[in-house]
């Protein structure tokens, strides 16, 4: 009797055992699951190296000009210059001979700017009058050693029995002398030279 109901109670108890599950198909995806929480922030990388220079770029415009500076001060006033040396020298009146007379000008310094003429007044040659059918000519020059300073002053002659003088003037303007200056006087025949003054100014 207890044998049997044993056996009854193994049977109940196979009947309630689960059998294992069969191989099946595989169920759908499940769906995603949530968002996972933001990561932390990651340290600051290391400064690159510098970049290479660029190109030059185009010129710019030019500025506005600027406004007028102010005046200046007036300067200092200068030192007042050397007043010009008066030149003044007596030239004897005196008969000239054919040829050339050189009449030296202690007067007129070297070295400085000079300028100065001379008024000067040839008479009719020794004989009393000109003579119309010879050419009779007195030439002024003046001479600085070998160079002649100007051009020369020509007194030519006048009609046959003509006994007016020729008034001529010997000028030298702005010229520094190297060597002592020469009144160059050359004549075709005998003249009278009347006295003379030279008259200028050397600074």
């Amino acid at each position: 009797m207890i044998d049997q109901a044993e056996e009854s109670l193994k049977l109940r108890l196979r009947a309630l055992e689960v059998s294992p599950p069969g191989a099946g198909p595989q169920g759908p995806q499940g769906p995603a699951g949530p968002a996972g929480a933001k990561g932390a922030t990651g340290a600051t990388g290391a400064t690159g190296p510098a970049g290479a220079t660029g190109a030059q770029g185009p010129k710019g415009d030019p500025g506005a000009t600027g406004a007028q500076g102010p005046k200046g001060d007036t300067g200092a006033t200068g030192s007042a210059g050397a007043p010009p040396t008066k030149l003044t020298q007596a030239i004897a009146g005196q008969t000239l001979p054919v040829g050339t007379t050189n009449v030296t000008l202690t007067a007129v310094p070297t070295g400085k700017v000079a300028m100065f003429m001379i008024p000067v007044v040839f008479r009719v040659p020794a004989g009393g009058s000109w003579n119309g059918n010879a050419y009779q000519s007195c030439t002024a020059r003046v001479m600085d050693g070998t160079t002649q300073v100007g051009t020369d002053v020509i007194a030519s002659s006048g009609p046959t029995g003509d006994s007016q003088p020729f008034s001529v003037t010997v000028a030298v303007g702005g010229y520094t002398f190297a060597a002592a200056p020469v009144l160059r006087l050359i004549t075709t025949a005998a003249t009278v030279m009347d006295a003379a003054q030279l008259m200028g100014i050397a600074y």
